[in-house]
This record gives structure tokens, sequence and C-alpha cells, in this order.
């Protein structure tokens, strides 16, 4: 049996792509995007008319495969 030595300090540790593919796919990735779906949908039946909150700065994440910002801040009116 190979086995490979893992440092989890390495100077790319934090480059990974999280689900993977092939060996290395993640047995959740399916429930973790359900849920997602899931929350974002009851978010979004429950605060019917996000607005975003102004004067907020946007900051990017630099990640290649899930790029995008890294805080929006919402804000809503009406029920909850």
């Amino acid at each position: 049996m190979i086995r490979a030595k893992t440092d989890i300090h390495r100077a790319n540790a934090g480059a990974h792509i999280a689900f993977g593919r092939g060996i290395h796919s993640c047995l959740g990735d399916r429930l973790a995007i359900l849920e997602a779906i899931i929350t974002l949908e009851t978010l979004a039946e429950r605060m019917p008319s996000p607005s975003p909150v102004k004067g907020q700065t946007f900051s990017y994440s630099p990640n290649f495969t899930c790029g995008g910002q890294k805080e929006l801040w919402l804000e809503w009116s009406g029920r909850a």
C-alpha cells in the first residue's frame, strides 16, 4: 500500500477544490448542495424583497472555481 504524506501546513493548502472530482470527490457534496437550495428557498419565501445595504464595499474571493463576493449584506422590509 502506498501512503501519501499530507502536510496541512503546506504553502498551497488553501488552494484546494472543496468538493473535488474523481477519487477526491466529497461524499457529502450533494447533501450540501440540497441544504443550500432549501435554505435559499426558505429565505426567499420568508423575506420576499431583499435589497443590498447601501454604502457597502465589495471584496472578491480569488478562488477560480467559486469566485465571488466574500460578503453581501442585505436588508428587507415587510413581515418576516
